[in-house]
């Protein structure tokens, strides 16, 4: 089964979270969330908003489109044939 889009956009937060060399605390801070609500979104099990992930990007100082683009990338990867 291949990724949902909550969780590549998760992966993409998360991804620039690791580049950064920041915490999920921090957007747990600026959401108002405890850092496991953070953490079940960075994983995909329950869907950013877009107003959360334009708070992220504001923090993290990167375009929002950003968490998008990586996650239409992974659409237009062909998956690997049964």
């Amino acid at each position: 089964m291949s990724p949902t889009i909550a969780q590549r956009v998760g992966r993409s937060v998360r991804s620039v979270l690791i580049e950064q060399g920041r915490h999920q605390s921090e957007i747990a801070n600026a959401l108002r969330l405890t850092e496991p609500a953070v953490s079940r979104r960075c994983r995909g099990e329950t869907a950013f908003r877009s107003d959360e992930l334009l708070v992220i990007a504001e923090l993290l100082a990167v375009p929002v489109q950003r968490f998008y683009e990586s996650a239409q990338a992974d659409l237009q990867t062909p998956s690997p044939a049964a």
